[in-house]
This record gives C-alpha cells, structure tokens and sequence, in this order.
C-alpha cells in the first residue's frame, strides 16, 4: 500500500483559536486547511482571560483591559481581539468589580441622593437649575464636589422646600402596634 501523503505541517499561535494544516501530497500538491482549536483549549485560555480580568479589573477601566489583553495576544472566544465592550460584558458576566470612577470629594447623583435622604430626581433638578454644579465622568456618570460647605447648602435647600419629601428609614420592631 502506497502512502498519499508526503508530509503535513501544523501552524497555530498560542492563543489562536485555529490551527493551519498544511497538508503536502506524494504528487507535490499542496493544501492548507484551517480547522477550529478543541473546546478544551479554548476553554483554557478563556479561564486565563477570566484569571487577568479578576486581578487587574479592580485598578483598569474597561479600555486599559482591553488593550493589555490585546498586547499580551489573547483574543476573544470568536477569535477577535478585544475591546471595551467585550471586557465590559465579561466584567458585567464574572462580576469583576470596576475601579472607582470619582476622586475623594466627589459623589454620583445617587450616592448623594442617598446621603441627603431624597430621590435622585431633586439632585438631577438642582443640577439642571444650577443650584449644583456638576461634571460628566465617562458617559453615563455626573460627578459632583462635595463639601461640609455643598452639604449644609444641600440641607437647607431641603429644609426650607415644600416640595421636597425628606425620606426616613422606618424601622419596625416587634410587629403591629
């Protein structure tokens, strides 16, 4: 029995997806084929994906994710490279917590509604009157400078207001009275 193949050659990046066969015929033709990794290997670098992402997700933002998965070769499970909205995706599936996005002295619409004790509604009205100064943080997020000085203001804004309903904790203890 004669063999009908001389030679075959596999070519693969170690965090390539896909394996190259080069396949080279008894008669000298050559063929290449290009056929998926097995499951098991993706799966593996997916967890060293997964690994990166929990050390390094609690310190970088989405992008500086992506772009230092992307120098290291590491590529998506479709075989793309990465970017801020796949890290952002897998941060949200794995539950990998997100820098802080405000600096000491600073509190997002709701943190500060919260403090203050009222909805989120009054912040974003004093921020659209101009009754407090505001700044965008990324796309979705407002930052706002708070101070001793901003918080009093708040309070007594919230005090002398009729419109404004103050929210309390009820706390229930021992059931009906």
């Amino acid at each position: 029995m004669r063999a009908l193949i001389a030679d075959v050659t596999l070519t693969f990046g170690p965090d390539s997806p896909e394996v190259k066969v080069g396949i080279r015929w008894q008669s000298g033709a050559n063929e290449q084929l290009t056929v998926l990794r097995p499951d098991a290997t993706r799966k593996q670098r997916a967890q060293v994906v997964r690994d990166i992402l929990h050390q390094l997700g609690p310190t970088h933002t989405n992008q500086q994710l992506a772009e230092h998965l992307n120098q290291t070769s590491y590529l998506t499970a479709s075989g793309r490279p990465f970017t801020e909205d796949s890290v952002r995706w897998m941060r949200w599936r794995d539950r990998i917590p997100s820098p802080p996005k405000l600096p000491a002295g600073e509190l997002g619409v709701h943190e500060l509604a919260q403090r203050l004790g009222v909805g989120d509604s009054v912040i974003y009205r004093w921020i659209a009157t101009g009754k407090l100064q505001a700044r965008r943080v990324g796309q979705r997020k407002l930052a706002i400078t708070f101070n001793d000085k901003i918080e009093a203001a708040c309070q007594k804004r919230i005090a002398d207001s009729t419109r404004i309903q103050h929210r309390t904790q009820e706390l229930v203890a021992g059931g009906a009275v």
